[in-house]
């Protein structure tokens, strides 16, 4: 959905995942599989504060690109609000996953211990 793009609401989702990931998780590296040939993807994980860029592994099957997180430059939650009348709340869970349904597809998470 276009219109919901540009909003911060992709970027609220990636750090609070992994944030919860590279906290009580335990997990110490975060992994982002993206597809570059879905529109938007590949800018958008390039745009991503803390994502460092490890291989491109085009021409795959899916036009795979990887990156890890460098937990260093992870954004704090508060900083990545998304705009319009849906926010993220905090609460003893991580964040509101009533988000999730207005977003469309998220590119897969890879989080190893």
């Amino acid at each position: 959905m276009r219109e919901r793009r540009r909003r911060g609401a992709g970027r609220a989702l990636v750090t609070a995942a992994a944030q919860w990931a590279l906290g009580p998780g335990g997990y110490t590296v975060v992994c982002l599989h993206t597809d570059a040939s879905s529109p938007g993807a590949l800018d958008f994980r390039r745009a991503y504060p803390a994502a460092v860029e490890v291989y491109d592994a085009r021409p795959d099957a899916w036009d795979t690109v990887y990156f890890e997180l460098d937990a260093a430059r992870l954004p704090e939650l508060d900083t990545v609000r998304p705009t319009g009348r849906r926010q993220v709340r905090r609460f003893s869970g991580g964040f509101d996953e009533r988000l999730a349904g207005g977003i469309g597809a998220v590119a897969a998470l890879g989080i190893h211990r």
